[in-house]
């Protein structure tokens, strides 16, 4: 199911890698090494895009968040929508190094 994908967790390094680029271009007045670091970027993002998403969806169906969240959370998402993409982004870039989900899960009562 989409709510329990995972990425290995050394696939944050592209990320890191890339930003570094993108922060080393200008630096040393590199065209090529910015835009290395731009196009590993826009490789990383929508993949720690789509695992944000599985880790809220897999928040939604641990914790049964009510009708009102969600609704009060599409709002918000309508009218602030780079928020909660670049929210989603960092919940998927560190979800491999922190495990959310296993750290957030409801507790078994025995």
């Amino acid at each position: 199911p989409f709510r329990n994908w995972r990425i290995p967790w050394p696939l944050v390094w592209g990320v890191i890698l890339g930003l570094g680029l993108y922060l080393l271009g200008p630096h040393l007045n590199s065209e090529p090494l910015e835009q290395a670091g731009v196009n590993l970027l826009y490789i990383f993002s929508p993949l720690m895009f789509i695992i944000g998403l599985a880790v809220v969806s897999w928040f939604f169906k641990a914790y049964r968040v009510s009708p009102f969240l969600i609704l009060l959370l599409i709002v918000l998402f309508i009218r602030y929508p780079g928020f909660f993409f670049i929210w989603l982004i960092l919940l998927g870039l560190f979800d491999p190094l922190l495990n959310f989900r296993a750290r957030l899960a409801p507790k078994k009562k025995a």
